[in-house]
């Protein structure tokens, strides 16, 4: 095409330059291919894109009546999840249907001001935001007439594994090193938006059909605390058992101010889990208390610079944490040696690469 464009541009023999047809249709041919490179860099820049405006996330009803249910993922105490079909795209989204009616919203506007920040975020290691349904549709059945009520529908970007699943499958130390990269990244690009994820578990990572991790749920729990003055992190955490409270910081278990660092911590448990295989035998009495956290023991699944990061990562005092900054450059400094038998240059390949677009 720019070849094409070039020719096109080249002065033209015993013609005037500045021939108003000629250029008239230059500057159309210009505006056309613009618009055609945009087309491309978008289709580069995500792995499964959205064909919906940048400008105008909101989803209706008719759009949806492209969209085809494959199967239901799963179901929680605030939303439901779906796995749906755009059968005029082709393109696989995630649909997470909020069991909150409209009018239980103290401010829908609010929700939506944060769901724009979610759709903002574009990184190739950050679960993408694609559009929301603010008059979606819900059956509930806690009414006898089975009458539907409106609430708000989240379509994500659907990815195809668990993290959590996979590494009980004995994935190999070069792939779980390259995670930790994505992981890192995408903690690092969230915290220079000013923006802190405050649910960084295991469980909130996922993998796409190439095995590339990205961070998931982010912003969605502050959608949640929208709903009520009342909400706290904390109790909510509490209603989803042992699991999550083993991530949370002291700081933000004490309900105490918290910063970034509190991601940090989250991001220390994640590493031991990956790395050792669970979580760490360490109660909220002892996170509370400033007992030590219990550290692993060297091995050829994980090295002396993985325990260390644990180390500095799950510090009592957010003060005493690194910042992700800190942690990609250990990390580079040590040539990614999280564990035995790890292929430096798939990793240092892919390092760069998202490099090259956060830097773009």
């Amino acid at each position: 095409i720019l070849h094409e464009y070039q020719k096109r541009i080249d002065p033209i023999p015993g013609s005037l330059s500045s021939n108003s047809i000629l250029v008239d249709q230059l500057q159309k041919e210009n505006k056309e291919l613009t618009e055609k490179i945009k087309k491309y860099e978008s289709i580069l820049q995500f792995s499964s894109p959205s064909l919906i405006s940048k400008d105008n996330y909101i989803i209706d009803e008719s759009d949806e009546e492209s969209h085809k249910v494959v199967l239901k993922i799963g179901e929680g105490a605030t939303s439901v999840t779906y796995k749906v079909i755009d059968t005029k795209t082709s393109i696989f989204m995630c649909k997470k249907i909020l069991k909150e009616s409209s009018s239980s919203f103290n401010d829908l506007k609010n929700a939506i001001k944060e769901f724009e920040v979610l759709y903002s975020l574009n990184h190739p290691c950050i679960c993408r935001a694609i559009g929301m349904n603010t008059s979606e549709k819900l059956r509930d059945s806690n009414i006898d007439e089975d009458q539907d009520i409106t609430t708000v529908a989240i379509f994500l970007e659907y990815l195809t594994y668990s993290l959590k699943d996979q590494l009980k499958k004995q994935i190999d130390n070069t792939l779980k090193v390259r995670i930790v990269i994505d992981i890192v990244h995408a903690m690092r690009y969230i915290h220079k938006k000013g923006l802190i994820h405050r649910d960084l578990k295991i469980e909130n990572i996922m993998l796409n059909s190439v095995f590339e991790a990205k961070v998931v749920d982010f912003g969605l729990v502050r959608i949640h605390e929208s709903l009520s003055d009342d909400y706290s992190f904390v109790n909510e955490s509490m209603t989803k058992g042992v699991g999550t409270l083993a991530y949370m910081s002291p700081e933000m278990i004490g309900e105490k101010d918290y910063d970034y660092k509190t991601d940090v911590y989250s991001f220390g448990v994640v590493l031991y889990y990956i790395f050792v295989g669970n979580l760490p035998k360490y109660s909220i009495t002892d996170k509370t208390n400033n007992k030590p956290f219990p550290l692993p023991s060297q091995s050829s699944s994980i090295s002396s610079l993985c325990i260390d990061i644990i180390k500095k990562c799950t510090k009592h005092n957010p003060l005493d944490r690194p910042s992700f900054d800190d942690i990609l450059n250990d990390l580079r400094k040590n040539n990614y040696s999280l564990a035995d038998y790890v292929d430096q240059s798939i990793i240092s390949r892919r390092d760069n690469e998202i490099e090259l677009f956060e830097t773009k």
